[in-house]
C-alpha cells in the first residue's frame, strides 16, 4: 500500500486551489470547496461529502463521524466567504456536495474527483491540514507559554479522532533526507 504524503507547502495547496477555480467543469466551485473544506478541517471523506449546507450555515457545529461514531466539532469561521460564496448559487440544494441525481456524492467519487484531475485523494487533504495544524501550534506562543510539541500530538490526535498516538504519528512527513538534515545541523 503506498503511503499518501501531504502537501507540505503553500505553493502546492495554491496550485491545487488555482487548478481547481479555473477548471471548466460544471462542478469546479464544488470540488474547490471539497479541497477547501478538507484541507482547513481534515474530515474523513465520508463526513465531508455528507455535510448539508445547514450544517455549515452554522460555520462552528458537531457531527457524529460516520468510521468512529465519535462527535467532533468543526469549524468554518476563516473560510465562510467562500462557503456562502458556494450556497448562494447552490441553495437549492441539501447537500453541500450535491450529485447530479440530487443526492450527495460519495466518499468513492470524491476520491475520483480529486485523483483524476488533480492527482492527490481525500486522505491527502486529511493529512495536510494535521501537518499544517501541528506546525502552526508548535510555532504558537501565547504569552511567552510556548506548546509542548507532545501535546501538540495529543491535540492532532483528538482532532483526527485517533484511539491511540501511534496512529496519529504516521500522518507526519518523515523522510530519511530530512532526518539526516536534522542530525547535521543540530547544535546546542
Amino acid at each position: 500500500m503506498n503511503k499518501v504524503q501531504p502537501l507540505m507547502t503553500l505553493k502546492e495547496i495554491n496550485n491545487i486551489k488555482k487548478k481547481l477555480k479555473s477548471s471548466n467543469s460544471q462542478y469546479s466551485e464544488r470540488n474547490y470547496l471539497l479541497f477547501l473544506i478538507g484541507i482547513n478541517t481534515g474530515l474523513r471523506a465520508g463526513d465531508l461529502t455528507s455535510l448539508t449546507i445547514d450544517d455549515v450555515k452554522k460555520i462552528q457545529f458537531e457531527i457524529t463521524e460516520q468510521k468512529t461514531n465519535k462527535k467532533i466539532l468543526v469549524f468554518l469561521e476563516n473560510i465562510k466567504d467562500e462557503i456562502f460564496n458556494y450556497i448562494n448559487n447552490n441553495s437549492n440544494y441539501y447537500y453541500l456536495f450535491h450529485s447530479r441525481n440530487g443526492g450527495h456524492i460519495g466518499r468513492n467519487q470524491a476520491f475520483e474527483i480529486l485523483k483524476r484531475k488533480y492527482n492527490i485523494s481525500p486522505h491527502v487533504m486529511r493529512k495536510t491540514y494535521s501537518t499544517h495544524f501541528l506546525i502552526k501550534l508548535l510555532k504558537l506562543d501565547i504569552k511567552d507559554i510556548k506548546i509542548d510539541p507532545d501535546i501538540a500530538i495529543e491535540y492532532i490526535q483528538k482532532i483526527l479522532n485517533h484511539s491511540n498516538r501511534s496512529e496519529t504519528l504516521r500522518y507526519f512527513n518523515t523522510n530519511e533526507k530530512d532526518f539526516e538534515k536534522a542530525l547535521k545541523e543540530f547544535k546546542l
